[in-house]
């Protein structure tokens, strides 16, 4: 399902496939395309695909924000934990994941684990 959501005023196109363990990845369409390509080999495994698509909100890649504007994008993604009562969600490191992180951590903590894309789809399609 794909849809627009506002989080403290700022619009992100949001994407959730599937059910089970949620996996989020943190996405700017103006970059991340190869990351996106691996995820759909996610999709055919038991997990929550969520995407957000940061682009909109932000003109500019995750990698080349301040620490002002890398601080309001963590504040939005746990608003979007929060709103989606995510009590357990895995971080992908590809994509925005590897810079955000430590943010979220500190925001989500136990709720929160980061996972390396590459990895995780090697050791599901074996």
């Amino acid at each position: 399902m794909q849809f627009k959501l506002m989080l403290n005023g700022r619009k992100y196109r949001i994407n959730d496939d599937g059910e089970g363990d949620a996996v989020l990845m943190v996405f700017h369409s103006g970059q991340d395309f190869v990351e996106l390509e691996l995820l759909k080999r996610y999709q055919n495994n038991r997990f929550r695909i969520l995407v957000i698509d940061i682009s909109q909100a932000w003109p500019i890649p995750a990698s080349q924000m301040t620490v002002s504007q890398l601080e309001s994008l963590a504040d939005d993604v746990h608003l979007f934990a929060d709103i989606n009562w995510l009590d357990k969600l895995t971080l992908l490191s590809s994509g925005s994941g590897h810079v955000l992180y430590p943010m979220l951590k500190q925001r989500l903590k136990q709720r929160l684990q980061l996972a390396n894309l590459v990895n995780e789809v090697e050791s599901f399609s074996t």
